[in-house]
This record gives C-alpha cells, structure tokens and sequence, in this order.
C-alpha cells in the first residue's frame, strides 16, 4: 500500500505545552527611612521594587483548527487555557499557530494572554506623589494620613503578547486499531 495526504477541510487538533507571558504582579514594598533633608530628621517613606520574574511560564491547553493541505506544515488559529503559576489563576489564550509535522506534531503559537493581576492602586500612580515616594520618600505621617499603612493593589484584568511551545501527539490510528 502506498501512503498518502488528505487534504481539504477543517481539522481541529489539541496540544499541551507550556506559554510564556508577561502577565504578571506588581510587586512593590514601602522602606522606612530617616530623612536628613530638613532641620529635624522625619520618619518617612518611599517605595522601592521587589524582585519578581520577568517571564510567566504557564502550562497550557490549546485547540488548533485549521484548514488542512497535503503539507508537514500548517497555520491554525488558537485557543486555549493556561494555569498561571505565579498568581494561581486560569488565563485565556488566543491567537494563531504553526503545526509541523502530519502525525504527531510540534506547534509554536503567538497571541494574547488575558487575564488577571495585581496593579499598585491608581491612587499612587499620580506623577507627583508616586514620583516623590519612588525617589526621594515623602513623610510617614503625611503617607498613613493619606493611604494607611499598607501599600493597595487593584486586580486588573491585562492582555499581554505571549509565545507558546506545545506538541499534539495523534493517537487517533492507534486507538481505532485496537477497536477493530
């Protein structure tokens, strides 16, 4: 017998791997310093950068359709599901693909992520104010008057670009031969 491709019509194949995203917290925490500026040194305080990945590796869930040709490699649109391990949430995938391969395939996705994260409180994103409590600090008292003692996070629903790596293994022969 001599193999050959279908082609024609529309295919949908899934794939699991993982996706790497920008969709990640903000992470900020509030140093308390002395500050020697004025005639009597003030408490005060400033916002400083915590260390945070730059990259979110999150396994994925994707369904790829397509339409399909005689070749080893197609281009499909996506959708899928991704665990963000960072933030424990499920985020959502959609974009387009390349498949290589005609049985098992490799596929490499591009598109967007959506979903949810933390983003410092709009309140202390005014210019001014975030500008001297980044840089030089601003006093305590005038800090908790205004906000407490607590830096506040918004949860933001965010879409960022994403590129994704999985592999769709065809078992489709293998289980309908063991059914004849």
């Amino acid at each position: 017998t001599l193999p050959f491709k279908n082609k024609g019509g529309v295919k949908i194949d899934f794939s699991t791997g993982l996706v790497f995203n920008r969709l990640i917290d903000d992470n900020f925490e509030l140093v308390h310093f002395k500050n020697n500026d004025s005639i009597a040194p003030i408490d005060s305080v400033r916002i400083a950068d915590l260390p945070s990945p730059k990259v979110n590796i999150s396994p994925a869930v994707m369904a790829h359709t397509y339409l399909r040709n005689a070749h080893n490699i197609n281009i499909a649109f996506t959708m899928g599901l991704c665990y963000n391990v960072i933030n424990s949430d499920l985020n959502y995938l959609l974009g387009g693909s390349f498949l290589f391969g005609s049985e098992q395939r490799c596929v490499l996705t591009f598109g967007a992520m959506v979903g949810k994260r933390k983003q410092l409180k709009n309140s202390f994103n005014e210019p001014s104010y975030y500008g001297a409590l980044k840089d030089k600090g601003i006093g305590l008292t005038d800090f908790n008057n205004r906000y407490g003692t607590t830096l506040l996070y918004n949860e933001i629903i965010d879409i960022k670009c994403a590129v994704g790596v999985s592999y769709n293994l065809n078992l489709s022969n293998k289980f309908s031969k063991g059914l004849n």
